[in-house]
């Protein structure tokens, strides 16, 4: 299992179109940790190629293409939710 907050680089590609939620549970597992999806999150469909980054990198790299972002409860679960855009213009985001 791997540590997430190990500096090791990982290599992991997805095949196309591949469920933004089985991309997380494939991350989470691999490094032990239990993501909660908001329920308002979209299952969109992505092609990602992950080499060469840590774990904290991947999941970020992961967020930010799908415009997500990621709130910690402990050091085993994090929440995932969708940015959106206020009327400012400014991005929020979604509560989980």
């Amino acid at each position: 299992m791997l540590n997430p907050a190990s500096d090791k680089p990982i290599d992991v590609t997805f095949p196309p179109d591949t469920p933004i939620k089985k991309i997380y549970q494939a991350l989470c597992t691999a490094s032990g940790i239990n993501v909660i999806f908001d329920p308002q999150l979209k299952d969109d469909k992505f092609t990602i190629d992950l080499r060469n980054l840590t774990f904290q990198k991947a999941l970020e790299t992961t967020m930010r293409q799908a415009g997500h972002f990621y709130k910690v409860i402990d050091e085993k679960r994090r929440s995932s939710s969708r940015r959106t855009r206020s009327r400012t213009g400014r991005n929020t985001r979604t509560r989980s």
